[in-house]
């Protein structure tokens, strides 16, 4: 099923229009000062400081800063509070680390806190790589952007002004339209995926396995419905072999359709530049965890029909759960670590990673496996993490919920029959040995050996006593 789903994924990324941008080999240079500033108050800190304060007014001597205002403040907290109800005016502040003497150290340390209204978001390592190509997309160009706020040309300032206070000198002429010149550096050609198509990538991918999800959920409840599985218990066959058996079995489903889904997905065009084994292991350890899954929620029904559609709906609805964790402005990473212990999210977030990093060029590879995208702390190797976390766990919950929720035949064990010290010595399955010439309920019948065991007549004699000697022991006579 999961191959079929992809292969009308693969057909929709190659009918969906995609826009190709060349490459720019070069850009034309600029004068960082040939403009005005965009607002007219510079910030420095501390105002204790003469040091400080002979370097910002060198800073507002020169364009394209000359005639701006200049204010101290003590403390960066006084700067930050100014910030905040002056947005305004306030083009930059100017933090100075000093020595307790009030000089500035002999390696210079400042730092630039400029209006976040007036430079592209620091969020994101990653800009548009559709932008910056020409005069049509050079209004969102974030280096365009930092030129328009003067933000090189109060850095050049800056250095100029500590140059003259620190060591007497001069390391250029004043900035003027031919002294200094910026230029941005080439961009190589870009292949733009459609919008559509990538919103789709991250949720249509695990879909693409919810009907997997919904067959191996009817098929565990149909042998637990049909008492298959109590069948092969009482011949002996052991809850361990039992589940192996079933891991193997559907494990290599799962195999093969991972290398196919993972064909389809890199040379099908979906994510041409991602790397194929990565592809590969992400699918993979899904399809394992929906394994055990199925196996978490079978205890829970009797009704192997509703047990499949309750599955699939659960693995469709938790994926939709990647939309509002990527598209807030600031989404969090560790919400994001949280919310993948359901493993249809940890897939989403990583095919929503590799989508991203297809769009910059450069696709979901072993190089940038821990390297976050959007910057906020949730990578693709997170999502690996968390997938071989969810396995452990719903194999767990599949072994816990199979001994404590209720079913028609065997006796169920209590919530807490973890912590019972029967349970891991094994006492609580041995009895006592019945005397020679005894029967199992002699005397009083509420006294039996064995209370789930219909008490024996007093006058009926012991014929054959089989007793239990330790692991596969036994003993009659």
């Amino acid at each position: 099923m999961p191959v079929y789903f992809m292969v009308i994924l693969v057909v929709i990324a190659n009918v969906l229009p995609n826009e190709t941008f060349p490459a720019v080999p070069s850009f034309p240079t600029q004068n960082p000062v040939a403009s005005a500033a965009p607002l007219n108050l510079l910030a420095f800190v501390p105002n204790s400081s003469d040091a400080a304060a002979a370097v910002m007014e060198h800073v507002a001597s020169v364009a394209p800063f000359a005639g701006l205002g200049v204010q101290g403040f003590a403390t960066v907290d006084d700067l930050e509070t100014y910030y905040r109800d002056n947005l305004a005016t306030y083009l930059a502040g100017v933090v100075f680390a000093v020595e307790p003497d009030g000089s500035l150290p002999a390696t210079p340390q400042v730092t630039l806190r400029y209006n976040g209204t007036q430079v592209p978001s620091t969020l994101s390592l990653n800009g548009d790589p559709s932008v910056c190509r020409g005069p049509d997309t050079m209004a969102g160009c974030p280096a365009q952007q930092y030129i328009a706020a003067a933000f090189p040309a109060l850095q050049l300032a800056v250095a100029e002004g500590l140059a003259r206070v620190t060591l007497n000198a001069s390391i250029a002429a004043p900035p003027n339209e031919t002294s200094w010149l910026v230029q941005q550096f080439p961009l190589p050609a870009y292949l733009e995926k459609s919008t559509a198509l990538a919103s789709l990538v991250a949720i249509y991918t695990v879909v693409a396995f919810s009907p997997f999800v919904q067959f191996l959920a009817v098929n565990i409840v149909y042998e637990k419905e049909h008492r298959i599985k109590v069948h092969l218990l009482i011949s002996g066959v052991s809850e361990a072999a039992y589940l192996l058996a079933w891991f193997v079995v559907y494990g290599v489903v799962v195999l093969f359709a991972s290398i196919i889904v993972a064909i389809l997905a890199v040379p099908g065009h979906i994510l041409p530049n991602s790397d194929y084994f990565l592809m590969f292991l992400l699918f993979f350890l899904f399809g394992l965890t929906m394994i055990a899954f199925g196996f978490a929620i079978a205890p829970f029904f009797s009704s192997s029909k509703v047990a499949g559609v309750v599955a699939s709906l659960v693995t469709v609805l938790a994926s939709i759960l990647y939309l509002p964790l990527t598209l807030t402005p600031n989404p969090s990473g560790a919400a994001m670590w949280a919310v993948s212990l359901l493993s249809p999210v940890a897939l989403s977030l990583a095919m929503g990673e590799a989508v991203s990093w297809e769009a910059a060029g450069q696709g979901a590879t072993f190089d940038n496996l821990w390297t976050s995208f959007g910057n906020h702390g949730y990578s693709i190797g997170a999502s690996l993490v968390m997938l071989v976390v969810d396995l452990v766990l719903y194999t767990f919950l599949a072994w816990y919920f199979d001994n404590v929720v209720p079913t028609e035949y065997g006796v169920r064990r209590p919530p807490y029959f973890l912590f019972l010290p029967s349970y891991w010595t094994g006492t609580a399955r041995r009895r006592a040995p019945a005397a020679a010439g005894a029967t199992a309920t002699a005397g009083d019948p509420s006294k039996a050996a064995n209370p789930d065991v219909e008490p024996v007549p007093a006058d009926w004699r012991v014929a054959i006593d089989i007793q239990y000697g330790g692991p596969h022991r036994w003993r009659t006579r």
